[in-house]
């Protein structure tokens, strides 16, 4: 082989073994979750009826940093009013964890925001631990709820 095709092909190799280090980096330091959040997810009433509102949902894609400081997210609402809260929650305490900035939610938010980074890092370790939960005007204690994953 000549001096010059081996130099190609070393030069090759390394070039696509940083490529493959960089993209294998840039993947494992991001870390996404994502969520589809209906009424009929919501838990029943003490009552026995359905609380949450029928056909209406909420889909969200969620970006979770490196260093486990930030969420980036990006939350789209269907066939839902009067929309006055939206959080993630503990499932199973119904404590919120991280609460939208919902001034703006008209059928799509996005957004990033700084939150605590043991709460991240618990939701990217365990994601169906915790609940998209959207409340409105008509149903004040959820519309729609969904787990993540």
């Amino acid at each position: 082989m000549k001096p010059t095709k081996i130099f190609l092909a070393v030069t090759f190799v390394i070039f696509a073994s940083v490529l493959s280090a960089c993209s294998t980096s840039t993947t494992q330091n991001m870390h996404d979750l994502s969520v589809e959040a209906s009424g009929e997810n919501m838990p029943m009433g003490t009552d026995g009826m359905v609380t949450g509102l029928m056909g209406g949902s909420a889909t969200g894609t969620f970006t979770v940093d490196e260093n486990f400081e930030e969420i980036c997210y990006s939350i789209m609402t269907k066939r839902m009013t009067g929309i006055n809260e939206a959080h993630i929650q503990v499932t199973s305490s119904e404590e919120d964890v991280v609460l939208f900035d919902i001034a703006n939610m008209n059928m799509m938010n996005k957004s990033c925001m700084n939150v605590d980074s043991n709460i991240l890092m618990d939701m990217v370790e365990q994601p169906d631990k915790y609940s998209l939960m959207v409340h409105t005007d008509a149903f004040p204690d959820g519309a729609v709820m969904g787990s993540l994953k």
